[in-house]
C-alpha cells in the first residue's frame, strides 16, 4: 500500500510525505497486519506557501491490486489551523 500525507488549504495542496508499506509475498500464508510509521516536518519553507487560517491534513492510503481488483483508497482528514 502507498500512503501519502498532504496539507490542503483551498486550491493549494502540498505533499509532505509518501511511503510504501511492504506487503507479504503471499498474504494468505501470513495474514498478519503490516505496520509502518511516517513523520513529516513542517518547515517554514512549506508553511510559507499557505495563508494563515484553517487547513486540512489528509492521509490517503491506496492498496495494491488483489484478485484483479484494486481496493478503494482509505482517506482520513484532520482539520488544522495555520498560524503566523
Amino acid at each position: 500500500m502507498t500512503v501519502r500525507l498532504e496539507l490542503i488549504q483551498g486550491a493549494r495542496a502540498e505533499t509532505l510525505a509518501t511511503t510504501r508499506v511492504r506487503d507479504d509475498a503471499i498474504a494468505g500464508y501470513d495474514p498478519r497486519l503490516q505496520r509502518a510509521r511516517q513523520s513529516a516536518v513542517l518547515t517554514e519553507a512549506v508553511l510559507s506557501k499557505f495563508e494563515a487560517g484553517p487547513a486540512l491534513m489528509r492521509v490517503t492510503a491506496v492498496g495494491s491490486p488483489q484478485w484483479l481488483r484494486t481496493p478503494p483508497p482509505t482517506v482520513r482528514d484532520l482539520a488544522v489551523r495555520i498560524e503566523r
